[in-house]
């Protein structure tokens, strides 16, 4: 009787030991079949980078499209084609030295060039696509726009009090265009002060230039001078307006600009 317990009970003992294993593998089989890897491809310039290698470069004084692409197993032929393919899109003379470019080539030891990137400014670029006969065009990185308050108070001039803030040089030019009917900026004082809410372009987190002042405020010997922006529904510009509704441009300027005196020191 004992005898046919300790069977019954070692048997369900077995039985247990088969179920946690079998549990086990069953949990572990599961994970390896959940565990899921995903690779997001690379890409540049509307292109994916996977299956090229990549050559970057400037363009050095002197040096010419034709140069490069022969360079990168091009040959004069297909060179004639490009240059004719471009044409109403972009002057292939009119690459400048200094700027960047980056050249799509195989993987092989031949190392041919499939795509030529010319990047025409900081948010521009051309591409000389030769994977598929010929394609040129143009295209736009994306811009990331972010939005920045400052303020300022002017101890020697308009142009030192924007550059001790660590501000973009080009609000000179933009707040002088905003207020130039308003503010003669030649006989700014010292104690004036100015506030701006603005746009800041970054690519790739590099900052790029400034975009469009929304508002400023503009403190020219004790008076405020404020400025809007404000553009109707279906315009494709606008301008800018006082906390009146009035706008800023009047027949005549307060004092023709004269760029060559940018910095505006106070009198």
């Amino acid at each position: 009787m004992k005898t046919g317990i300790y069977s019954i009970l070692f048997l369900g003992l077995l039985l247990l030991l088969i179920a946690l294993n079998f549990t086990k593998c069953n949990k572990a089989n599961g994970d390896s079949v959940n565990i899921t890897k995903t690779f997001e491809p690379t890409i540049e310039y509307g292109i994916f980078t996977d299956s090229f290698q990549l050559i970057r470069g400037i363009i050095k004084p002197g040096q010419v499209l034709g140069e490069i692409l022969y360079r990168n197993h091009i040959d004069h032929v297909n060179i004639d084609k490009i240059v004719k393919a471009s044409k109403g899109i972009f002057d292939v003379k009119r690459v400048k030295a200094g700027q960047p470019f980056t050249i799509f080539c195989t993987k092989d030891s031949s190392a041919i060039a499939k795509c030529f990137i010319y990047e025409e400014s900081a948010t521009s670029y051309v591409v000389f696509d030769l994977r598929d006969g010929i394609k040129v065009y143009r295209g736009e990185k994306e811009i990331d726009i972010r939005m920045r308050t400052e303020s300022g108070e002017i101890t020697s001039s308009l142009w030192n009090a924007i550059m001790d803030n660590n501000m973009s040089p080009a609000l000179v030019m933009e707040l002088s265009n905003i207020y130039a009917w308003t503010i003669d900026f030649f006989r700014i004082q010292k104690g004036d002060k100015f506030s701006v809410y603005y746009e800041e372009r970054f690519v790739e987190d590099e900052f790029v230039g400034i975009g469009r002042i929304w508002t400023a405020k503009f403190t020219h010997q004790g008076e405020d001078f404020y400025a809007f922006y404000f553009r109707e529904d279906g315009k494709n510009f606008g301008d800018y307006f006082d906390e009146e509704s009035k706008t800023l441009r009047k027949a005549f300027l307060r004092a023709p600009l004269n760029f060559s005196r940018i910095k505006f020191k106070i009198q």
